[in-house]
């Protein structure tokens, strides 16, 4: 079990600079969801990862159960799984996109 401290120092470990930054900052209630309940990126993106590897490495097990539930819904499942990666990936992405784009802070902040 990690220490709060660890815990902090395995997640701003290789960002120090950003650390400095971000660390006390409050994420927004749009990443978080409006309750408790609500499922929100932290928690759907590890999610989806956990099932969409096994699933890729498991094209007989899932032919298996195919036969058993049925192939229409595993069809379903799979076509919204991938749905869900894609929307991660793209996700993913466009944060990228935005986080690279702050390069252009040094050029724009006073000296």
């Amino acid at each position: 079990m990690l220490t709060e401290e660890a815990y902090r120092e395995r997640k701003w470990g290789r960002f120090p600079a950003l650390r400095q930054a971000l660390e006390d900052k409050a994420l927004s209630q749009e990443y978080l969801g409006w309750t408790s309940v609500s499922d929100n990126i932290f928690e759907a993106l590890p999610r989806v990862l956990q099932i969409g590897m096994p699933a890729r490495d498991s094209s007989e097990s899932l032919c298996g159960a195919a036969h058993r539930a049925g192939w229409h819904a595993m069809h379903r499942d799979l076509e919204l799984l991938a749905g869900e990666l894609e929307a991660a990936g793209a996700l993913l992405e466009r944060l990228a996109g935005e986080v690279r784009a702050l390069h252009r802070l040094e050029n724009e902040s006073p000296r």
